[in-house]
């Protein structure tokens, strides 16, 4: 039961904190123009609910996109952080530790790495097992730490990469947000209505700025540290409960 609490927890604090508040921060450009041009003429309980609708639908949208642009930034990079950060060839990683990295996923998972000989002669088939022993340890370090350091970045890229791949129709919808405040502006005047048109030209110009300069970096950073201390996590594990004698790693020959 503790596991499946552990689980449910989890899934939970992710979808909250890196699914939906990128949603609610998509419905933003429209507070200012929803209180202008609809107020109170429909019932509070009524908005409640219509919103609490449009979030959910919003925070599915905001994932699916963020999945898709995470697919397209990783094939820009030539593979996931997890990836990267494992192969022999990258070293941000210390080799030493790669070592103990590739004995482990060996002895835990019977998953036998590429060595650095073999995995330049067969890189696909090395990502593989790698991605593979990768999404072992993920589901290791949901039972077994699911409070580490690993999860607070995981939930920071999630965010951010969600955040991030819809900066560009944010910055749409702040645009027309900013059209519809200076349109009620023009009609009807009122400080709220000019508030509105600037905020949404400002930020609008911040949402364009962020996207073209800074984007695939924070989110390649973020990803990055997630990985890594994914793998540093799992690194740390002891044997699991109840079993203090784990299997062997397999012998270098047999990870060649």
């Amino acid at each position: 039961m503790a596991d499946w609490k552990e689980l449910l927890t989890f899934v939970d604090r992710y979808d909250v904190l890196a699914r939906l508040l990128p949603a609610c921060a998509l419905l933003s450009p429209a507070v200012v123009p929803w209180v202008l041009l609809v107020g109170d003429t429909i019932p509070a309980w009524g908005a409640a609910a219509g919103g609490v609708v449009l979030l959910y639908a919003l925070s599915l949208l905001v994932a699916g996109l963020g999945r898709r642009y995470q697919a397209t930034l990783w094939t820009k990079q030539g593979g996931a952080p997890s990836t990267r950060l494992c192969r022999w060839a990258d070293d941000r990683i210390e080799r030493g530790e790669k070592v103990r990295l590739h004995e482990a996923v060996g002895t835990v998972f019977r998953i036998a790495l590429h060595s650095a000989r073999k995995e330049p002669h067969r890189p696909a088939e090395a990502d593989k097992l790698i991605a593979t022993a990768f999404g072992r340890v993920r589901e290791l370090l949901r039972k077994r730490d699911p409070n580490g350091l690993w999860f607070r970045f995981l939930i920071e890229y999630g965010f951010a990469r969600n955040c991030l791949a819809v900066v560009g129709v944010a910055a749409g919808l702040w645009l027309a947000s900013a059209g519809c405040c200076a349109g009620v502006w023009l009609v009807a005047g009122g400080p709220l209505a000019l508030a509105g048109a600037v905020a949404g030209v400002s930020l609008c110009s911040v949402s364009v700025l962020v996207r073209s300069r800074w984007r695939d970096a924070v989110v390649t950073h973020l990803g990055e540290r997630y990985a890594h201390a994914a793998w540093t996590a799992f690194l740390s594990l002891g044997p699991p409960p109840g079993e203090s004698n784990p299997p062997s790693a397999p012998k270098p020959s047999e990870a060649t």
